[in-house]
């Protein structure tokens, strides 16, 4: 298990019998694949008390080969777990990758854009902060994101992204700020 799922775990006071829940989470997350995932419920003789017998046996006979498996996940999800706890913990877990550099800022910001639109519409309101999730990725958008540098000439790119260096400190403040406020309240954002 990951520094992410402890802190998170930490954080909500969840039980072992929630761990459960956070490989649901990382799925749909993609931080597993869909073969880790079914070895996982397949392995998992925990399951049918934690779902109950009809929807362990559903997951059990569903097809993992199906392109609808993530939304058969998600509606599983939200029949047998909290949704908000799944957008609390999604969002946890970019803050932490962000502050720790596993993400770089242009694709960190279309990152937080994305989740926040989803939460709008699933939750109706957002654990990240508008200027966060809106406000960077309007500037970042004329930006690459690493995995196209290798498109770049070098000198190019490398003054393209100057600019980045500005917005640096101020990007990961606002990430930190909205984390603690994240960490240390119940409240919506």
């Amino acid at each position: 298990m990951n520094i992410y799922i402890y802190e998170f775990l930490f954080y909500l006071g969840m039980t072992s019998l929630n761990i459960h829940k956070i490989k649901f989470y990382q799925f749909l997350n993609e931080d597993l694949t869909i073969e880790q995932f079914k070895n996982w419920v397949f392995e998992n003789e925990e399951l049918e008390r934690i779902l109950g017998i009809d929807h362990h046996n559903d997951l059990l006979s569903y097809n993992f080969k199906s392109t609808f498996l993530s939304s058969y996940i998600k509606s599983l999800v939200k029949k047998c777990f909290d949704w908000e706890d799944f957008e609390r913990w999604r969002t946890i877990v970019l803050f932490k990758k962000i502050n720790t550099g596993a993400i770089e800022m242009v694709l960190a910001s279309h990152k937080l854009r994305d989740i926040y639109l989803e939460q709008k519409e699933e939750l109706k309101y957002s654990f990240i902060n508008i200027s966060l999730a809106i406000g960077y990725e309007s500037e970042f958008i004329k930006y690459p994101i690493e995995s196209e540098y290798s498109h770049w000439n070098i000198e190019a790119l490398n003054k393209l992204l100057e600019p980045l260096n500005f917005y640096k400190e101020s990007f990961l403040k606002d990430v930190n700020e909205n984390l603690e406020q994240l960490l240390n309240s119940e409240t919506k954002i």
